[in-house]
């Protein structure tokens, strides 16, 4: 009788076939392989390619070198007497070829018995690789002990480094004797031999989480070294991890099947994978005898093969062509006349480098002082990799938002007039933060260069000898003072006034007439008010009122005009014993002002073209801190010391008459710049 299971596998070998043929798994369009002819070395677990694209396959001691046309360029002799007792069978050169790194494998096999990570030189004569005494690489910590290097996976990126998948049966013996079971690890070195990082644990089972193996076996690494393939055997899935920008590698995704015309197809067995130039994965789906080629994300892109089940393909290598070689098979697949080899290969670029550093905030800067809501502060700071991010808070403490790093920004300062501390932090990519540093702003008040608006009322008419005078005035910043002149034209000195509306007393004479009261008002700035006259008829009943000349009638004392007092133009009633007094009340007007438009000097000439009825007499000047300096007789040409700092200053100018009629305010703008040596 013939043995049952043998049936019933034959059965269900039969319905898999079904099964497969049924999906009838097609590659895309233009990624169809055929098989080459048979290649006649047995590898067993590959090779990998150069940065010229040449494939290097370890070959019964020997290295056979594949040109980029597929041809066996060379066959270059491992010298194992020095390079260990062990066969190589995981192959991985530098970029250039120079060197050969290697793993000898050995099911249970020990460190004693050749499984460390070697490298070895290639002669001067091009036709043997030795051994490179000098490379020694760093052993790795696990579960608390320091241990060699061996692995089932090899790979170098287009800058050197080593990736190792230290796994598949990679137990080794301790010091007692005792063999320690496999690690599950991913080990990466620089070709100087240091350990840059290590991660991995073991896990079992399709639902285990990323990062751990059951066990790990072949593994692939994009040129870049920004994205690791791992093959994860018994958990059937293929792993990739993606590169951090601290030097370490983390879970990206991964996959454990392919959808075929809308049917999943999952793997068996998943002990192989390998790359292309151009980023496409080929999994080696052992128990299947299948290869299939996906995208980077694992979506199906074609089936390269579907072997007879007792061709297992256990690791893969891919050419600079995108040509698969399977050593196991002594066999590899083609691309077919459908499926042209792209004219050119991806550059990786430079070295992705590590961010290990915080920042530095080398300095903040900000202008001493400002009349404006808002500056412009300058920052300086570095980074090992780059500064990506800056944030600033105020003198209360508050942060704002994390935003794009500016080595310039505008910062709105807050409210009031004093001094504002702007605080200034940066961080990198890895957001690691820097130090804080702070510059010091003095708001100071907006210059006020309007002159406040007078309004007096008054009777008309009184028969009292006092009168009660109705003020009313505004200011931007404030009415701060009011002075007054009589019938004889003289003010009185300034008295402390606030704005709003007001009354105040006026003691006019006893004698019947026409009296005229003038006041202005000024305000913290020192911008005087144009002059408010009123005038008021003082009358006694059967007095008849005196003759008005000019709607001034006089009586008491002229005087000299200086700023800040009033004069009489005119007769002098002292000539004529109290004749007529006629007052000036007319303020020169300013008709031009120019200066520079740029200085490279803080001491500027300033223009004035000034006219009144009586000729201008006084000049003053205020910078935009609003005050202004003494006043100084009149000329066409003033010369001006600016503020300190390079930027744009306000200046201000007022001129007055010999009566103490002080002119409306004029302002312009200049820039400050450096001057050139």
């Amino acid at each position: 009788m013939r043995n049952p299971r043998r049936i019933c596998h034959a059965v269900a070998m039969l319905f898999a076939l079904v099964a497969v043929l049924a999906i009838a798994p097609a590659a895309h369009a233009g990624d169809g392989y055929a098989a080459g002819a048979a290649w006649g070395c047995n590898s067993s677990f590959g090779g990998q390619r150069d940065a010229a694209g040449r494939l290097y396959v370890p070959c019964n001691g020997k290295v056979w070198v594949l040109a980029a046309d597929g041809a066996i360029a060379k066959l270059v002799t491992i010298d194992m007497s020095v390079a260990g007792t062990k066969p190589v069978y995981l192959v991985a050169p530098t970029p250039d070829g120079s060197a050969l790194y290697t793993l000898a494998y050995s099911n249970g096999g020990s460190a004693a018995l050749g499984m460390a990570l070697q490298r070895l030189k290639l002669s001067a004569d091009g036709t043997t690789y030795r051994l490179d005494t000098s490379f020694r690489p760093q052993q790795y910590l696990y579960a608390g002990t320091r241990r060699n290097v061996c692995g089932r996976g090899l790979a170098v990126d287009a800058y050197g480094n080593v990736y190792v998948s230290q796994g598949g049966w990679c137990a080794q013996t301790n010091a007692a004797g005792v063999l320690v079971p496999d690690p599950n690890l991913i080990l990466k070195y620089r070709s100087s031999g240091a350990l840059v990082t290590q991660f991995g644990e073991y896990g079992a089972g399709t639902n285990a989480p990323l990062g751990q193996f059951n066990v790990n076996m072949q593994l692939d690494v994009t040129a870049d070294g920004r994205r690791i393939y791992v093959a994860d055997h018994l958990n059937v899935r293929v792993q990739y991890f993606d590169w951090q920008v601290d030097g370490t590698y983390r879970p990206a995704g991964s996959f454990n099947s392919v959808t075929v015309n809308g049917t999943v197809v999952p793997f068996s067995a998943t002990y192989g994978v390998a790359l292309d130039p151009w980023g496409s994965v080929y999994v080696a789906d052992t128990t299947q005898a299948r290869i299939w080629k996906t995208s980077a994300d694992g979506t199906y892109v074609a089936k390269l093969v579907d072997l007879d089940d007792t061709k297992r393909i256990h690791t893969l290598s891919v050419d600079g062509r995108g040509f698969v070689f399977s050593g196991e098979q002594m066999q590899y697949w083609a691309r077919d006349a459908g499926n042209p080899i792209p004219a050119t290969r991806p550059d990786p670029g430079p070295e992705p480098k590590p961010d290990l550093v915080a920042p530095q905030l080398q300095s903040v800067s900000a202008p001493a002082e400002t009349i404006a809501g808002t500056v412009q502060v300058q920052v300086a700071a570095t980074d090992d990799v780059g500064v990506t991010e800056l944030r600033t808070a105020d003198e209360n403490g508050t942060w704002g938002a994390w935003r794009p790093y500016s080595s310039s920004l505008d910062v709105t300062l807050t409210d009031g007039v004093g001094v504002k501390l702007v605080y200034v932090q940066v961080r990198d990519v890895r957001q690691q933060e820097s130090d804080v540093r702070f510059a010091a702003v003095a708001r100071k008040p907006i210059p006020d260069v309007t002159a406040p608006t007078l309004r007096v009322t008054a009777p008309a008419t009184t028969t009292l000898a006092r009168v009660t005078l109705g003020i009313e005035s505004a200011d931007a910043i404030g009415v701060t003072h009011l002075r007054v002149a009589g019938n004889d034209g003289t003010f009185s000195d300034w008295q402390p006034w606030s704005a709003g509306v007001q009354t105040m007393s006026r003691e006019l004479g006893t004698t019947v007439g026409t009296y005229a009261i003038a006041i202005q008002v000024r305000d913290a700035a020192f911008n005087v008010s144009e002059t408010a006259t009123v005038r008021i008829s003082f009358v006694k009943p059967g007095v008849p009122p005196p003759p008005v000349v000019d709607g001034v009638t006089g009586g008491g004392a002229g005087g000299n005009a200086v700023p800040g007092g009033a004069g009489i133009l005119g007769d002098d009633p002292a000539a004529d014993g109290g004749g007529v007094v006629v007052r000036d009340l007319v303020a020169p007007r300013i008709y031009a002002f120019k200066v520079p438009a740029r200085s490279c000097s803080r001491i500027v000439t300033l223009r004035l073209v000034a006219h009144d009825d009586a000729i201008p007499t006084w000049v003053r000047v205020a910078n935009e801190d609003g005050r202004y300096g003494r006043w100084q007789p009149y000329r066409a040409s003033v010369r001006q010391v600016l503020t300190r700092g390079l930027t744009r200053k306000l200046v201000t100018v007022q001129v007055a008459d010999a009566a103490g009629n002080v002119s409306r305010a004029s302002s312009r703008r200049l820039l400050v710049v450096r001057c050139r040596r």
